[in-house]
């Protein structure tokens, strides 16, 4: 990819009506990201990628740091503690741990 091909896309995009999701994404991290992305996540032509919204992504990492949290901090012995310091019920501590 040349920089006049990026030049080129990114006058482009910044002109052109749409409503396209994908239009919108490359208006704001420009054509060369918008290329890389697409490049690692497309797939054969017709494959539908599902992209959740970025609310939903960044909660499901939160959840996932705090469940990693719990298990480096289990020891064996503290289910009890950490069922009040997280305020979750021993059958959802017991899920976190199993991982």
């Amino acid at each position: 990819m040349n920089q006049q091909w990026v030049s080129d896309m990114n006058e482009i995009l910044s002109r052109l009506e749409s409503d396209d999701p994908l239009v919108s994404l490359g208006r704001k991290i420009g054509a060369e990201k918008l290329y890389t992305v697409l490049d690692e996540l497309g797939g054969p032509i017709g494959m539908t990628l599902y992209m959740p919204c970025a609310a939903n992504y960044f909660s499901k990492l939160v959840t996932k740091a705090r469940e990693q949290e719990i298990r480096n901090r289990y020891n064996g012995d503290n289910k009890s503690q950490l069922c009040i310091e997280y305020q979750m019920k021993p059958s959802r501590l017991q899920k976190v741990l199993i991982g």
